[in-house]
Order: structure tokens, then sequence, then C-alpha cells
């Protein structure tokens, strides 16, 4: 029996742990924000197929027999006198440690012992329906949608690929990405782009991305620190270094730092 002020804890992180593992709008539409009729459908599809193949509970028992068994997780043996656990959608031949029946994606351990069958193997049910359908990142509801974004290695509803400061929609726009998270054009030279070292103006998006290019093709090292020079200073001759042609500007590399002289 845990402590009082532990109880607390443990229920503060078996709850957190379900919100996690078994989030409401993966269970019942009426969490979910919006679902065309079509959606609808796909959405009771899934949950019929997820309750009658996959859904199940882990059953913990003293381990059967008088011999060892083979921990299917882990390939180490379980002793005998010990406690194992079976999921009963695998059979009675397989068995875990109580400490290793976790989820196959995010290893964590599964709340209340529910799991659900994929491949031969346990998942939470996040990671289930996430070996299915992808998860947008924006509300973090499963995409039934036929149409959706990709971006920096993460899926989105369409209408929820927006910029992350102004809500602009970027589905099919220029966009830059900061910490993994999307802004549009005119945000991000509002709130990242530097100054300029003699003039102070600021250097848009644009500026930056060519200088990536450029940066990209040389082999020299561009530094982010040190001074920086926009496209209407003048730079001295004595200060160039190297050179290249890039859509009608001249870029010349001064002290690490990419800057733009006009021809």
């Amino acid at each position: 029996m845990l402590p009082s002020d532990k109880q607390v804890f443990a229920a503060q992180l078996r709850r957190k742990q379900l919100q996690k593992q078994l989030p409401l709008h993966d269970l019942h539409p009426k969490f979910c924000t919006s679902l065309t009729e079509s959606e609808m459908f796909k959405f009771q599809k899934f949950t019929n197929k997820r309750r009658l193949k996959a859904a199940g509970v882990g059953n913990v028992t003293d381990v059967p027999g008088d011999k060892e068994k083979k921990c299917h997780r882990c390939l180490k043996m379980i002793e005998r006198g010990g406690f194992c656990v079976f999921a009963d959608r695998f059979g009675k031949d397989l068995l875990w440690h109580p400490s290793c029946f976790t989820c196959a994606t995010c290893g964590e351990l599964l709340v209340d012992m529910v799991y659900f069958y994929r491949n031969e193997d346990i998942y939470c049910e996040r990671h289930y329906a996430d070996s299915i359908y992808p998860r947008c990142s924006a509300c973090d509801e499963i995409i039934f949608a036929r149409e959706y974004t990709q971006a920096e290695k993460q899926t989105w509803h369409v209408e929820h690929f927006c910029c992350w400061y102004c809500d602009a929609p970027l589905a099919g726009q220029r966009y830059i990405a900061k910490n993994g998270n999307p802004y549009c054009i005119l945000c991000f030279d509002r709130l990242f782009s530097k100054r300029a070292h003699a003039c102070d103006h600021p250097r848009s998006s644009a500026e930056i991305q060519r200088e990536q290019v450029v940066g990209a093709l040389s082999s020299l090292k561009r530094f982010e620190q040190g001074p920086l020079w926009s496209p209407v200073v003048t730079v001295s001759q004595s200060a160039i270094l190297n050179n290249a042609v890039v859509q009608g500007y001249k870029l010349v590399q001064y002290q690490a730092v990419w800057c733009k002289q006009i021809n």
C-alpha cells in the first residue's frame, strides 16, 4: 500500500498517462472538432475494428507450470514463483514481465494493462491509431480526410496548417519553419529577421533563404554571428574574399557572413 502522498502522485500520473495513451477524441466522435459524413463513416469503421480485433486487457498472474518462461519483450527468463502478464489476443504461450508490458512505439507502461494488438505486438491506443492513420500536429486528432498536409516531418489537417503567429492558412503557400513551427513570410520577417549592421535595415526571409542556398553550394562555413550587411550597403573590394552570381545579385563573403551587393 502506497503512502497517502504517493497515492495522490500515482493518481495524477495515471490520469496524465490515460490522457496521453487513450485520448478522448480517438474514442468517441463527440470529442472531435468536426467530422464530415465520410470521415464519420471511417471513424466508426476504425473504432469497430479496434474493438473487435485489437483491444484487450493484460492479465497479471503467477508464472504457470514448474519451468521458467521467456519474456516476449526482453527475451529474458521469467523466474518461477514470480509474476507475469499474458494477453489473450496472443494466447497463453506468450508472457511478459510486468515491467515489459509496454507500448512497442513509446515504451511506456500500458495504463491499467489496456493494450491494442497489431503486427504481433502491443501498443497504447494512440500509437495503434498512428500506425494506421496520420495524426494532426495541431489538434492531435486522427486524420480521416483524403487530403492533408505533410510538412516538417509532421502531418496536419489542411485547414490546421497555419502560421504559428497569425493563424494565416499556409496550405499551398510559402512558409518558413522555426523550432518545428511554421510561420508565414511576413510574420517570420517581423519576428525573427536580423538587422543589417551598417544600415539597420531588416534582412528579409527571401534574402536569408538565398544566402542559405549559396552557403550550401559553397564549401565554406557560414557563421550566424558577426556583422550583417544588407543589399544596399556598399562593400569595399578589399573585404571581398569570394563571390558568386545568383538571381542577378553578386553575393560576397565578408567576415564569414554572406552579404549581398547589387551589380
